[in-house]
C-alpha cells in the first residue's frame, strides 16, 4: 500500500509542476470571470493543504514556510495579497521538494488513526488518498485558467 500510495503522490506531483512550467507570466495572476483564485493561488494552496493535512493527522505541526496558510489557505484570496506573496518560482521550489518530505512523514503510518480527523477517515493513508484527489482537482482548475487566461 505505501508504495502505491507514494508512486501517486509522485505522479501527481510531476503532473503538476510539468503544467505549473507551462505557465506564461502574463497568467499567473489573472482572474477570469467565474473564478475565485488564480494559478498562484491555486499552485500556493496545494502546498498548504498537503502539508497541513499531513501535519494534522499525526499531531505535528505544519512545516511550509511562513506566511504560506495567510495566502493559500482554505478561505483566502488574491484580492487581499501584499507584496509579499511567494512568487510562482518559490511556490514551484517548495512543490519540488515536498513529496519527499511527505514520504519520510507517513511512512509507516498509513494505517494508523488520524489525529484531527476532519473528514472521518479511518487511516492516515485514507486521508493520504484523499490528498491526492484533491490536487489533481487543483491541477485541473490550473489547466482551466491556464485555457481562460491564455492570450
Amino acid at each position: 500500500m505505501e508504495q502505491t500510495l507514494f508512486r501517486q503522490l509522485n505522479t501527481w506531483r510531476a503532473f503538476t509542476l510539468k503544467t505549473l512550467q507551462k505557465v506564461e507570466e502574463n497568467q499567473v495572476d489573472q482572474i477570469p470571470e467565474g473564478f475565485n483564485n488564480n494559478i498562484r493561488w491555486n499552485a500556493g494552496h496545494i502546498v498548504v493543504i498537503h502539508d497541513r493535512l499531513t501535519a494534522q493527522m499525526l499531531g505535528e505541526a505544519p512545516s511550509y514556510p511562513k506566511g504560506y496558510d495567510t495566502y493559500f489557505n482554505k478561505g483566502t484570496s488574491p484580492k487581499d495579497w501584499d507584496d509579499a506573496v511567494p512568487s510562482l518560482e518559490e511556490i514551484k521550489a517548495e512543490l519540488e521538494g515536498q513529496i519527499a518530505k511527505l514520504e519520510q512523514k507517513l511512512t509507516g503510518n498509513l494505517d494508523r488513526e488520524p489525529l484531527g480527523n476532519v473528514f472521518d477517515m479511518p487511516t492516515v493513508g485514507d486521508l493520504t488518498v484523499f490528498s491526492v484527489g484533491h490536487e489533481a482537482m487543483h491541477l485541473s482548475t490550473i489547466h482551466k485558467l491556464m485555457k481562460f487566461t491564455k492570450v
